[in-house]
């Protein structure tokens, strides 16, 4: 195998923009699965040399494809730049039903949208048998092109950044983008492209239903026994064009509106086929991306320079291409670019001198084999992606090609790593605060050429002695084991999946729901930390809320090693503490704990991280949509306790000096639950270590939260009234019959018009005029509710009985029966899922009711009527906004203890 270096002398140029080559593959071929993938899959090339992958699954009952072409960005000829848009658009104009498409700098790929009501093959045949456009399609398609031009939001960031790269790579002047060149010109070129480009041995197909494989197999080899695969002659495109070695380095800013800041670094590869590529930056990939103590990503956030770093690969069979590391910047970091250019290089040097350890290697391969072989198996199928992967790849690996990374060899990884070099590199910045002189392309991208850094700044040692690489990687099992499902108290040996109860004091609680898929030594830890009760003032609650963001933010650094080893989580900050959902290995879930001990042990950091915090929180409390029903929803700040309003919360937030901020999170009271492929052997040892490792050394527990309720379980209400009528009608309970007959109640009301007769009502509605109704089922840390919206000129004692009038109406019994025929079968399919551990977590945090069946069973006209009389005649007080009204208000009605359930407060900080 030649050497990078003479590749590049051979070829005189550091790279091609990603052009692809045809490839000869087997005629018909098994694909390599995990054996834990239920679905079927079978890989075809037809004499036509267009590639398909059939996929049986069941769970899809709707037919779905996704057609790949090899005619991308990258293969816009130099007189029309935007013509691979143009051709797609044109050809959306000529295909029966809706088709969506996107595009790469390699690859243009349609598919059917979820909202697709026509679903049939013979659509995707169309794309490869085109009939000629007429100038009005043309004329139609450039029109629509134009549109897309000049809403820059529509063009994707990568297109601007393909768009600078072709103008500063080619010496001639830019063509005329296709939106607006001359038919006479743009048609015939139009034409030609199609010819060239969309035809069947340039294409890849990927075919997902419930259908059997060979059914499937007949129906590809008829329908598309016509595709076209005559090749045309070539328009001269930018394929042809290189950058010469002896121009980089160079140094590029480009102005954009639609991208984040972000610097990018391109460097120029050759003579690397798939696995190799895999196989040679896989310890680069890992190094230069993690993040935690000695990462650069680390030391760019502790600096305010940047947010994340990613790196990969773009290269075409031929081995040639770019390897591309992107590094999310802030303002600041716009600004020390130099100085973040220079620490890239710096890491780039340490990985060859002292990062290749085969030991290393080792792991990476091993972590990338149990993610196919017990996360692959289950995730959901892009199909798009999958069509573009066919193109590149033999179509018996397409699913296991990405985590193929084959035998380490250190020559041949140390001599690719020469190409990620300082002297041979595009660097681009991209700002919408840098200037351009120069536009690129059809995107009309601005940009400026500038002087390369012939010399990086220097490095200062006590910088330098921040970064190093980390040691082994302890999340990755040595082993993987399912255990038996006979041993273990699951669904099949618990017909209610009711978990059982490992510990029960006043500072932890702890469950235990065993069971796994065949197969799947998977697991999961559900905890939710408390800080603080019932009785925590707002204040509390923010410092509550800071201190939560400052740990989700050390524990996403802490789990950064886990999420390569195949861990997923959720963190969410509450006014009580965090909940914290770990899904991974059984054997990774005490390791979990610990670092989270790990992360608690620490003091809560201060300077940009609480700066950071302190953002995060004042967005929370001041942007419309972000902040959660618990601190806007009026009726639960009426029965809920702790609680503040939205309003409540910002004035002492506004409160918090950041000079003098001091907050410990001291993990007063624990809940979690283990679910998965665990014995309750190690259940039980996973519990008592989170209350050895999380709980406060004098934890005592805290005091539950609390919730209004009537005086005997009788119903009660609130009544608001602003721009509309709201009233709140509370069951008085939490039991299966509540639920299901306020949720019927709901339904057959929401969206009525409802004539309301007697009263004296607002000078907006006269007597006999109907109304409309809004009624949804309305739960409160598990309290089951109605919720009713209408005028606000109507009144309450006139409006509920016209309510019962219409409950009474002669269509209700045909509409109750048809409700119950519908909810019977959602009975099922909540039954058939119940066993999620990620559903028993929810219901032991907020109880729903197990079994709603017994209630259906009890549902008719009468009972619905009996229900409403009761449920109508609750005392309903008026909602003030003075708080005289709210204590007289709980000084009426009981305050039950609740334990520690939380209505919606915030999303999740961090989803992996």
């Amino acid at each position: 195998m030649r050497s990078i270096g003479q590749h590049l002398r051979l070829c005189g140029l550091a790279t091609l923009l990603w052009l692809f080559s045809a490839q000869a593959w087997p005629q018909a071929g098994e694909v390599t699965t995990s054996t834990l993938d239920e679905r079927s899959y079978r890989a075809l090339t037809l004499a036509s040399g267009l590639k398909v992958l059939l996929i049986q699954d069941k769970s899809h009952t709707d037919l779905d494809w996704a057609l790949s072409v090899k005619a991308g960005a990258a293969s816009d000829p130099l007189a029309f730049p935007g013509l691979h848009r143009l051709a797609a658009i044109a050809l959306q104009g000529q295909l029966t039903g809706e088709v969506d498409f996107s595009v790469t700098p390699r690859y243009t790929v349609f598919e059917l949208p979820t909202y697709a009501r026509q679903r049939t093959l013979q659509q995707a045949l169309q794309l490869l048998r085109p009939s000629d456009f007429s100038d009005v399609d043309i004329a139609r398609a450039q029109q629509l092109l134009a549109e897309r031009i000049r809403s820059a939001r529509q063009v994707a960031p990568h297109e601007h950044r393909t768009d600078v790269l072709k103008a500063i790579a080619r010496t001639d002047l830019p063509g005329q983008s296709a939106s607006i060149a001359p038919m006479v010109n743009v048609g015939p070129a139009l034409r030609q492209y199609m010819a060239q480009h969309y035809r069947a041995d340039r294409a890849a197909l990927v075919v997902r239903s419930a259908a059997s494989l060979d059914r499937m197999a007949e129906q590809i080899k008829t329908i598309f026994q016509f595709a076209k695969s005559t090749p045309a002659n070539p328009l001269a495109g930018f394929d042809a064009l290189a950058f010469e070695t002896e121009k980089l380095p160079i140094e590029v800013h480009v102005n954009s509106l639609v991208e984040a800041p972000a610097l990018y670094f391109y460097f120029p590869v050759a003579g690397l086929n798939q696995l190799e590529r895999q196989h040679t930056f896989a310890i680069v990939d890992a190094l230069i991306t993690r993040q935690g103590e000695g990462s650069l990503v680390a030391l760019l956030q502790a600096l305010g320079w940047g947010e994340s770093i990613t790196f990969n690969t773009h290269i075409k069979p031929s081995g040639d291409g770019f390897a591309v590391v992107k590094v999310g910047l802030t303002s600041l970091g716009v600004r020390a670019s130099p100085q973040i250019e220079a620490l890239l290089f710096y890491v780039l040097r340490n990985i060859q001198q002292r990062g290749l350890d085969e030991w290393r290697f080792t792991e990476l391969a091993r972590a990338a084999n149990n993610h196919f072989l017990y996360r692959d198996a289950f995730a959901e199928r892009s199909l798009p992606v999958l069509a573009n992967r066919l193109q590149d790849t033999e179509p018996a690996k397409v699913l296991v090609a990405p985590y193929e990374l084959g035998v380490f060899n250190e020559s041949v990884v140390r001599d690719a790593l020469k190409s990620l070099s300082s002297e041979s590199v595009i660097v681009m910045l991209v700002s919408d605060t840098v200037q351009g002189a120069n536009i690129a392309g059809q995107s009309h991208t601005a940009y400026r050429l500038m002087e390369a850094e012939v010399r990086q700044p220097d490095i200062k040692p006590e910088v330098k002695r921040r970064l190093h690489f980390p040691d082994a990687n302890r999340f990755i099992p040595q082993k993987l084991i399912a255990k038996s499902s006979q041993l273990l108290l699951g669904p099949q040996n618990n017909q209610n999946a009711v978990p059982f109860t490992l510990v029960n004091k006043s500072t932890i609680t702890a469950w235990y729901q065993g069971g796994a898929q065949s197969g799947l030594p998977d697991a999961s830890l559900y905890l939710r930390l408390l800080t603080q009760g019932g009785g925590a003032t707002a204040k509390q609650a923010v410092d509550t809320l800071l201190a939560s963001y400052l740990l989700a933010d050390r524990l996403k650094a802490q789990f950064d090693e886990a999420e390569r080893a195949g861990v997923s989580y959720i963190i969410r900050p509450t006014v009580l503490g965090l909940d914290i959902e770990v899904s991974g290995y059984n054997s990774q879930l005490g390791l979990v704990i610990s670092r989270l001990a790990e992360a608690l042990d620490q003091p809560m950091a201060s300077g940009k991280p609480l700066n950071r915090a302190h953002r995060w929180l004042e967005m929370q409390l001041t942007s419309p949509g972000e902040v959660g029903e618990a601190f806007t929803d009026p009726f639960i700040l009426w029965q809920y306790e702790p609680y503040w309003s939205a309003e409540q919360l910002l004035q002492a937030f506004e409160g918090v000096s950041l000079d003098s901020w001091r907050h410990s999170v001291d993990v007063q009271s624990l809940q979690m639950l283990v679910a998965g492929s665990l014995y309750q052997q190690e259940a039980k040892r996973l519990a008592a270590l989170a209350e050895l490792r999380l709980l406060a050394d004098e934890a005592t527990g805290i005091l539950p939260a609390r919730l209004i309720l009537a005086k005997g379980g009788r119903p009660q209400g609130l009544e608001r009234r602003e721009e509309q009528l709201t009233l709140y009608l509370q069951s008085g309970s939490s039991r299966a019959r509540d639920f299901v007959f306020l949720r019927t109640i709901a339904r057959l009301l929401d969206g009525e018009l409802i004539n309301v007769e007697g009263g004296d009502h607002g000078p907006g509605l006269s007597e006999g005029t109907p109304v409309a109704i809004r009624a949804e089922l309305s739960t409160t840390a598990g309290m089951a509710g109605l919720t009713l919206t209408t005028s606000a000129d109507v009144l309450t004692g006139p409006l509920l009985e016209a309510l019962k009038r219409r409950l009474a109406g002669p269509d209700i019994a045909h509409r109750l029966a048809e409700l119950k025929r519908v909810w019977r079968q959602e009975e099922i399919d909540v039954a058939q899922s119940r066993a999620a551990s990620s559903a028993i977590w929810q219901n032991l945090t907020q109880p729903l009711p197990d079994d709603n069946r017994a209630a259906l069973a009890a549902l008719n006209t009468a009972s619905v009527e009996r229900y409403v009389e009761n449920l109508f005649t609750a005392e309903i007080r008026l909602m003030t906004s003075n708080a005289s009204g709210l204590v007289q208000y709980r000084q009426q009605f009981d305050s039950s203890p609740i334990g520690f359930r939380l209505p919606k407060m915030f999303p999740p900080l961090w989803l992996d």
